[in-house]
């Protein structure tokens, strides 16, 4: 073989490697690019996801505040009236069950509710513990609830103060199902002689508390707050009680404001604890992310 076709062979072996190291460099440099790309679309996306979240979240802020207006309005009415006592009672504006909010791309769900409607558990610690004791065992029977669990419950809040009922949840003689039924008849509240609004309350729980052949008054009490709130304790049926002036009350100060809002697909829940006064306004007490912060406004949610 000549030089010349040595020469020949060896000029286009060279120019097969350089196509090939071309396109392999020009496939390696399409990958790393579809990689990037998809890696730069992915962080767009958990971007745009991470907006979209942080704007749901303050939409529930807003609706926390909007109730906490409510709140700080109906005080001012009360205060504005000072030949009347003041009253809170289910057909206040707070008390309202409110249309869901429509929004730029979702809606804001909101509800209020007394916590003073409810026992407070951690009055078992103070001056009324033995009133206290008695309306959770009247309680336990109403909602057919062993009472097993009830010397535990005694233990406990005798050697601390509740933050939240759930705290009952570590009792072993207090299953979920039955803490569950109990949830919407008790709370935990920051003092030991918060009193229980008989405008608010419910029958259950009335019954609990008037003790003997309480069910027939606590429905008269029921039947008879429909037609216009109650504005005192004293007399009947409140008189055959022997703890109507230290349990029982007309008024609330403590209230629960529950917060959903749904933006783009993306869904905050919000639930904030607020104690409030005429004087002092509303403070807050605690704030709660989470949908086991909020869920008697889901079940209302799912039922409309």
């Amino acid at each position: 073989m000549t030089a010349q076709a040595v020469f020949s062979i060896t000029t286009r072996q060279q120019k097969g490697i350089a196509l090939l190291s071309v396109l392999l460099v020009t496939t390696v440099a399409a990958v790393l690019v579809a990689q990037m790309m998809r890696h730069t679309s992915g962080s767009m996306q958990m971007a745009q996801q991470s907006s979209e979240g942080l704007q749901a979240y303050w939409y529930a802020r807003s609706g926390v505040s909007f109730a906490r207006q409510v709140l700080f309005e109906d005080v001012q009415k009360d205060t504005a009236s000072p030949d009347e006592a003041p009253v809170d009672h289910l057909k206040e504006a707070w008390a309202e069950q409110f249309a869901p909010f429509d929004i730029e791309k979702g809606t804001v769900a909101v509800k209020v509710i007394d916590l003073q409607s409810r026992l407070n558990v951690n009055n078992l610690r103070g001056p009324q513990a033995e009133q206290a004791k008695a309306t959770l065992a009247g309680l336990f029977s109403k909602l057919g609830i062993s009472k097993r669990a009830l010397p535990e419950i005694e233990a406990l809040l005798g050697r601390q103060e509740l933050l939240d009922i759930r705290e009952l949840s570590y009792l072993e003689s207090l299953g979920d199902a039955e803490l569950a039924r109990l949830s919407t008849y008790i709370v935990a509240l920051p003092e030991f002689a918060s009193k229980l609004n008989v405008n608010t309350a419910s029958e259950t729980l009335l019954a609990a508390t008037l003790g003997n052949k309480s069910q027939h008054e606590a429905r008269k009490i029921v039947n008879a707050r429909k037609k216009e709130p109650i504005r005192t304790i004293a007399g009947e049926p409140f008189s055959n009680y022997h703890g109507t002036s230290t349990t029982l009350d007309v008024k609330s100060r403590f209230f629960e404001i529950q917060s959903v809002a749904r933006f783009s697909g993306q869904v905050k829940h919000l639930m904030a604890r607020v104690e409030r006064d005429s004087e002092k306004g509303i403070r807050l007490l605690q704030s709660v992310e989470g949908p086991a912060a909020v869920k008697e406004l889901l079940v209302g949610l799912d039922q409309q």
